[in-house]
């Protein structure tokens, strides 16, 4: 999400930052349960996402219109 909030953010003037958060899971105990798998595999799975298919749409300008917008356009 950090790409995304860069890209987005970045050109309005607006720094935006990747901090990891101590709290319940760590890079050292997030294999220990199926929930911490499942958070990491979702991420990466969201990071692919934007990775390869978002990003190179918006640097073509061509990014997708959403269901909602795309009815609004006259």
């Amino acid at each position: 999400m950090s790409l995304v909030y860069r890209a987005v953010l970045t050109p309005a003037g607006v720094q935006a930052y990747c901090v990891p958060v101590v709290g319940e899971h760590a890079a050292e105990n997030w294999t220990a349960t199926w929930h911490g798998i499942e958070d990491v595999t979702e991420q990466l799975i969201k990071l692919e996402y934007y990775q390869f298919y978002v990003s190179p749409l918006a640097r073509r300008g061509r990014a997708a219109p959403t269901p909602h917008t795309q009815y609004l356009r006259t």
